[in-house]
């Protein structure tokens, strides 16, 4: 999402009802050097279905799976984060999945949310642990299955800059009481604390 010269991006509930809204932060771009960008062709990382990049099987309720990335087939070694689409199936209740580097503690922002028995897949941009692995935690109560497809990475041999950090939560609706309402705008002040930054990865 590119960020307006004054440092706002909008935020815009197309519905006629009000709606809480939550936007979390989860890197920015940049003109100074960083890893850039480089797309491949989408590769399967993992599938707990069957047994690819870990154990065969459903994730259970609030636990933690890691997985090589970096170093493994199209990621190479030298990668700094990944951007992956990540595919949860067959959950046996109500939760969310949190991706972040190995080593590192799980972040309170979800990355994808999921109702009972629902197939749904989102986008994710994730930094790399120093050993060149991931981590996926169920923030459900009961298992699910997890897929994870990488379609690119970030390295300083690439072009486009982006500099990745720990997801952080920046608006929750919930907390103040105020809803969004319906065919209005909300403001989301991101350019203040980034003074170069020309766009930024959030969801």
């Amino acid at each position: 999402m590119p960020v307006g010269a004054n440092g706002y991006v909008d935020l815009y509930n197309g519905g006629w009802e009000s709606v809480d809204l939550i936007a979390d932060v989860t890197g920015h771009f940049t003109q100074s050097a960083a890893s850039g960008y480089t797309a491949i062709s989408p590769d399967r990382f993992v599938d707990t279905r069957t047994g690819l990049g870990t154990l065969k099987g459903q994730v259970a309720g609030y636990g933690i799976f890691s997985t090589k990335i970096a170093g493994n087939r199209g990621a190479p070694a030298g990668a700094k984060a990944v951007a992956l689409n990540v595919t949860v199936a067959n959950p046996q209740s109500d939760g969310h999945l949190t991706v972040f580097p190995t080593g590192k503690a799980a972040p309170t922002a979800s990355n994808l949310n999921f109702s009972t028995g629902q197939t749904i897949a989102n986008s994710v941009i994730v930094p790399v642990g120093t050993d060149g692995e991931i981590s996926i935690r169920n923030g459900g109560w009961n298992p699910a299955d997890v897929i994870v497809d990488v379609v690119g990475y970030y390295s300083p041999d690439s072009v486009s800059a982006y500099l990745p950090f720990d997801p952080e939560r920046v608006k929750d609706t919930r907390e103040t009481k105020k809803p969004l309402p319906g065919r209005y705008y909300s403001a989301l002040g991101l350019g203040g604390g980034y003074p170069h930054t020309t766009g930024s990865g959030w969801r």
